[in-house]
């Protein structure tokens, strides 16, 4: 099963291809266009950028090498709490994950969150992925999430 940015990629390709503004994709969430979704802007919150800042440090970086912007927008509607952190970003712009987080949200599901990059080695997204595909419940702080080891 897709957990991370892949699965977003695969929901794009399958809009690009339906052409049905209100299709349904086999998460079951009912989802307009990525293109509707893009003009759905709003400036980034603290707790995001703090997650973000979180991230970053953990691996390595810092805003300095890879700067958060203020504009953002919601993916799903900011039902699982995913956002896309450039205004042109485009899903196919996809380069690499750069962390993987886990966070139990206070339901008891887990929800892993992956910071990724575009080709152009900017940020790309913060993507949200909640097992059972709930509404995010209480968005996580950093002393809440561990970093998820890759093998």
């Amino acid at each position: 099963m897709l957990r991370n940015a892949g699965f977003r990629r695969f929901l794009f390709n399958h809009f690009k291809i339906c052409e049905n503004l209100r299709c349904v994709g086999i998460c079951g969430i009912c989802v307009p266009s990525y293109f509707n979704i893009m003009n759905q802007t709003r400036k980034i919150r603290e707790n995001e950028r703090v997650l973000i800042e979180f991230m970053l440090e953990k691996v390595g970086f810092t805003t300095q090498d890879y700067p958060i912007i203020v504009d953002v927008f919601e993916y799903e509607g900011g039902k699982m709490g995913s956002i896309s952190l450039g205004i042109d970003n485009n899903p196919d712009d996809y380069d690499s994950d750069l962390i993987q987080v886990e966070y139990t949200d206070t339901d008891g599901v887990m929800v892993v969150i992956t910071l990724t990059k575009n080709n152009k080695n900017q940020l790309l997204d913060l993507d949200f992925w909640k097992e059972d595909f709930s509404k995010l419940i209480t968005y996580p702080t950093p002393n809440e999430v561990v970093v998820k080891e890759f093998p």
